[in-house]
């Protein structure tokens, strides 16, 4: 159904294919993770849309896919994504389009930062195992 909609003419039916892709991203996460190369292909041919509209639902779409994949997605797609949104940036006419550009990359960081927090976590708890190794063991 998505890849029906998101390849019709019109973008109407685009728009509401690249919603309803972002939308159920996160009971499909398991789905996306295993397809994640043509989730965030399929989700960057919205951005790069002609029609403002069926952008902004791709750029919705990028930006819970990055939430559900982090940080996998922001790892593997980094030097690909990040040039395309910082150009969109700079390049949307539309104040609305620019906003939404960072709030995407705002979830693209947080991705990241998720990352670093969790291996931080893990990095704290092996700390505080080797403190008490001796007395442990």
């Amino acid at each position: 159904l998505i890849q029906v909609c998101v390849k019709s003419t019109d973008w109407k039916q685009r728009s509401a294919g690249y919603m309803l892709m972002g939308l159920i991203s996160e009971a499909c996460k398991e789905s996306m993770k295993k397809n994640m190369d043509e989730a965030i292909k399929l989700a960057c041919s919205g951005i790069m849309d002609e029609n403002v509209r069926v952008r902004h639902s791709g750029l919705s779409c990028l930006a819970l896919l990055l939430t559900e994949l982090e940080p996998r997605a922001q790892i593997r797609f980094h030097s690909e994504l990040m040039p395309v949104l910082l150009g969109m940036m700079t390049n949307e006419p539309l104040i609305k389009m620019q906003t939404h550009v960072v709030s995407t990359l705002i979830n693209f960081a947080r991705g990241l930062l998720n990352d670093d927090e969790e291996e931080e976590e893990s990095n704290k708890g092996a700390k505080i195992m080797n403190l008490y190794s001796t007395t442990l063991f």
